[in-house]
């Protein structure tokens, strides 16, 4: 075995060694990844809630409005 053995042994160990290297950026990859897609997400049905929040604090004022002008009217 000898020299050659040992040779063989420390590529072997740094193959493993960077594998494990590219697993470990791939899983840091894809957490980034997920957590820029659910800030994104979170973003996203924040802006919708406040829209649709807007909306139907709007809807309501108009309504409120008409109401008090038909009862002044009528």
């Amino acid at each position: 075995m000898g020299r050659d053995g040992w040779e063989q042994k420390t590529m072997e160990q740094k193959t493993m060694e960077e594998k494990m290297e590219e697993k470990m950026e791939e899983k840091m990859e894809e957490k980034m990844e997920e957590k820029m897609e659910e800030k994104m997400e979170e973003k996203m049905e924040e802006k919708t809630e406040e829209k649709m929040e807007e909306k139907m604090g709007r809807d309501n004022g108009k309504r409120q409005l008409e109401e008090k002008m038909m009862g002044r009217d009528g």
